[in-house]
């Protein structure tokens, strides 16, 4: 599970989400209030180009509860997903996040959602991003152009790196 959450390894999740089934997992997308809850699309690709749909100010709401501990899911699964979501340490700084990939037509959407932990306190961001480029740059640099592009606004921006 964590080489899968942190590669974002998509055939890993799809098996899990088979084993789950439709039903429950709507059932704990409807719990957990996360998005429009749909599974419409296939149990195994409903995130991927299906029909759930999420807005960047859900996303962070969500979060928030995450980091808070206050979803309706066990203490210890929050827990270990936050740990999961740990992608960089630094002395002064934690950056809690995932990345997230959705194939709706032509363009990739590409999302990075999470929180930066500093002296206790904690910077929620959801950046959802479309890659459009003439020519579309491959993926991989999609994908680390939204890690870069979040870092650089906490950095420059809000002085939090």
């Amino acid at each position: 599970m964590r080489s899968a959450f942190q590669g974002s390894v998509v055939w890993y999740y799809q098996e899990l989400a088979r084993r789950i089934g439709p039903r429950v997992m709507e059932d704990y997308l409807r719990l957990t209030d996360y998005g429009n809850g749909s599974v419409d699309g296939g149990v195994d690709r409903f995130w991927l180009d299906g029909g759930l749909r999420i807005s960047a100010d859900r996303q962070i709401a969500f979060l928030r509860r995450l980091r808070a501990g206050d979803l309706p899911l066990s203490r210890r699964n929050q827990r270990l997903v936050r740990e999961l979501m740990i992608v960089e340490e630094a002395p002064d700084y934690v950056i809690h996040a995932k990345t997230g990939l959705a194939l709706r037509g032509e363009s990739p959407l590409g999302w990075w959602v999470g929180w930066v932990e500093q002296g206790g306190n904690a910077l929620f961001f959801a950046l959802n991003m479309e890659r459009l480029a003439e020519p579309e740059p491959p993926l991989a640099e999609f994908a680390a152009a939204r890690m870069r592009i979040v870092k650089r606004i906490l950095k420059d921006e809000l002085g939090a790196l």
